[in-house]
């Protein structure tokens, strides 16, 4: 059943409201430091192991855009409800997380039609190098002369 969704079907995230506020608050401090340093050609990073984060805070200045785009985007961030409902059953999701980690098989659109095909990945190699070797679709081309091609 989890295949017969197809190929561009997305499962839904566990998407916690903390997790968006936490994400948002760290592209709050780098958006602000960005608008804040602009002006200042940058500096090459050197990265010592032991070289501790910086607490550095902006310090809010009036009324800016990125000080207006901030505060309508926290107030669109706390009105938003995270969709509670899953898509996908417990078996479907742990039966795709099965499939993700078997690497001998291959999941692919077919051809024709809008089905979803599971292909040893052997078989897969070995039709394609037939259907490229029988003479009728495919020549080889013992060596290429671009300038040729392009007049």
């Amino acid at each position: 059943m989890t295949l017969g969704k197809g190929l561009n079907f997305i499962p839904t995230d566990k998407i916690s409201r903390t997790n968006i506020m936490k994400d948002f608050k760290k592209f709050e401090r780098k958006l602000r430091l960005k608008h804040f340093f602009h002006e200042y050609k940058t500096i090459p990073k050197t990265n010592h192991p032991f070289k501790e984060k910086s607490k550095f805070s902006v310090p809010i200045i009036g009324d800016n855009p990125i000080e207006q785009y901030i505060f309508h985007t926290k107030m669109e961030l706390s009105n938003y409800k995270p969709n509670k409902t899953k898509n996908m059953t417990k078996e479907e999701t742990q039966c795709l997380r099965t499939l993700r980690h078997i690497e001998t098989i291959t999941i692919h659109k077919a051809d024709k039609n809008n089905i979803t095909v599971v292909q040893n990945k052997k078989d897969y190699a070995n039709e394609g190098e037939r259907q490229l070797n029988d003479g009728i679709h495919y020549i080889e081309i013992p060596e290429i002369n671009i300038k040729k091609y392009h007049e």
